[in-house]
């Protein structure tokens, strides 16, 4: 959860790296060292959605499981690790 100007929002991070979806910045760390060591770093990306947070948590998560679902219908089942 984001706190700026007064408004909160839920923010959803993860990186795809080569055929890995990482939600943690250290496995992210760890899968681009062993991957230029093996000489097969291809890049990656990271996605981040932002939705503001109206009235509960519980609302903006399905909000974000929603759009995930209508772009891949794979990501459906999208598990999220909050901290």
């Amino acid at each position: 959860v984001l706190r700026r100007f007064g408004q909160q929002h839920l923010v959803w991070t993860w990186y795809d790296l080569d055929t890995h979806a990482v939600t943690n910045r250290s496995d992210v760390k760890w899968l681009l060292v062993k991957a230029r060591l093996q000489g097969n770093y291809r890049g990656g990306a990271q996605t981040t959605l932002v939705v503001p947070i109206e009235s509960e948590i519980k609302q903006a998560r399905q909000i974000l499981k929603r759009f995930l679902a209508s772009v891949n219908p794979t990501m459906a089942n999208f598990r999220v690790h909050e901290e």
